[in-house]
């Protein structure tokens, strides 16, 4: 088993190190020589890389002190990154210590630097409702009631808007997440009657908290049976804003957005796949995808897929060179090995999918339609038709066990069954054809149709 120690570890890069090991010399010195003495033992600050422990010679009151230290240096580096948060902190030692000109010098200067992005993110306003709540209480001491009728009302904003933001973000999420789709409202507030609300103070929130209004286009879009010109006015409003959202939203906006597009893809609106490519290159040339903190799993392979449809295997190998590192570690290598084998079989290296792929199994349930669908057309390819029937079968099965995914199943299980109807009328020289193409015809849209067609069509003209 993975000790927390090792875990600790893993997790710092190679620049974390070094401010690492200059954080614990300063804050043991003088002090906790077997805690030094271990670090010594597991960095060398000559190659910048940390050294394997093998013997496991440190006492478990060692590795315990030593991880205390690591979970130090993680809350000072973000308290460093945070400065909102680290004025807070300060605020309320000095308010308990009566340091009351120093105190009201730091909320005067926060006020000064305040800009949109402190209003951009949730857990910014959160933090802002934290420091108001310091500043009424320093009031308080002074029974100076004029200034904290001012920070009540100023709180009442901040309630307000984080009112707003979580019922959207319920909906939101409800619609997503949720087997049935449906949102169902949770509490006293209705969805509806916070849209009726920003709708109502449309210039004040569409100026001052892009975030919120951002959250309200998505619902917007969604609540219009996923209106196609609503989605992009969403995206676009996003898109011009993105610069004063906080990272924390801007990783929420993107992932839903995207989700957004998808949903089109997922009903063949050809519109969609031209957005959506547009999306990703915007995301890339802003440095929005520099920002976010992680890239979705399920997301991924549709990054290499769009980029591949476009013709553009530049980008797509950019995704997995670059972008990788932001897949969870857990999933990392599988989710890439799918993304090359995308790559692969559009290159018409089929032989490569096969060692890619064919020893991948996927839980997630679109990570599994990535890596089977992939396989199973560079089997077609090939004209290994015999592996194609099980594999389909295996799949068909998999995805009715899975309720994550029922608005995509039936699309899936439709194209399972042409490839299997092609790959059949393909070793018969093209009998069955006529019966497949009267069948075609008839489909508004399914997942990979399009495929379909064009291979119907190569076994129709013989190429």
């Amino acid at each position: 088993m993975e000790r927390k120690t090792d875990i600790l570890l893993a997790s710092l890069n190679r620049s974390e190190l070094k401010s690492f090991d200059y954080f614990i010399k300063f804050s043991l010195k003088g002090k906790s020589v077997n805690v030094m003495n271990y670090w010594k033992s597991r960095y060398s600050s000559v190659t910048g890389v940390l050294i394997p422990d093998i013997e496991h010679k440190a006492s478990r009151k060692t590795l315990s002190d030593f991880n205390k230290q690591v979970e130090k240096f993680l809350i000072w580096s973000n308290l460093e990154k945070n400065e909102l948060q680290s004025i807070i902190y300060l605020t309320r030692e000095l308010r308990k210590r009566n340091v009351e000109k120093y105190f009201d010098q730091l909320i005067t200067d926060i006020k000064k630097v305040r800009n949109d992005k402190l209003t951009s993110g949730f857990q910014n306003m959160l933090s802002l409702t934290e420091l108001n709540f310091e500043e009424y209480l320093m009031y308080n001491s002074r029974n100076d009631q004029e200034n904290m009728l001012r920070i009540v009302k100023e709180r009442t904003e901040l309630v307000t808007f984080a009112i707003a933001h979580s019922k959207l973000f319920e909906f939101i999420n409800s619609v997503y997440f949720t087997q049935e789709r449906k949102h169902v409202d949770s509490g006293y507030f209705k969805v509806t009657d916070t849209a009726d609300f920003l709708e109502k103070h449309y210039k004040f929130y569409s100026k001052y908290f892009p975030n919120v209004w951002t959250l309200y286009l998505i619902y917007k879009a969604i609540d219009d049976s996923y209106n196609y010109k609503k989605i992009i006015t969403a995206y676009e409003f996003f898109r011009k804003n993105e610069h004063l959202l906080a990272d924390e939203f801007l990783q929420f906006g993107y992932d839903f957005i995207l989700k957004l597009f998808f949903s089109k893809l997922d009903h063949g609106d050809h519109r969609a796949f031209a957005d959506f490519y547009k999306v990703l290159l915007n995301m890339i040339k802003s440095g929005a995808i520099d920002r976010i903190q992680h890239i979705q799993p399920r997301l991924f392979p549709g990054f290499v897929l769009v980029a591949i449809n476009h013709g553009d295997f530049a980008l797509a190998e950019k995704i997995i060179t670059k972008y990788s590192g932001k897949i969870v570690a857990s999933l990392r290598a599988q989710v890439s090995r799918i993304g090359m084998g995308i790559i692969e079989l559009g290159k018409g290296n089929y032989d490569n999918v096969k060692k890619l792929l064919e020893g991948e199994k996927p839980r997630d349930s679109m990570l599994n339609i990535f890596c089977k669908t992939t396989l199973i057309k560079a089997y077609f390819e090939k004209g290994d038709f015999r592996n194609i029937y099980p594999l389909s079968d295996t799949l068909k099965h998999f995805l009715k066990r899975r309720n994550d995914i029922a608005t995509t199943c039936s699309n899936v299980i439709k194209f399972l069954n042409y490839t299997s109807k092609l790959a059949q009328a393909k070793k018969k020289n093209g009998s069955g054809l006529e019966y497949i193409e009267s069948e075609l015809s008839k489909e508004k849209y399914f997942f990979q149709k399009n495929w379909v067609v064009q291979k119907f069509n190569e076994i129709k003209t013989g190429t």
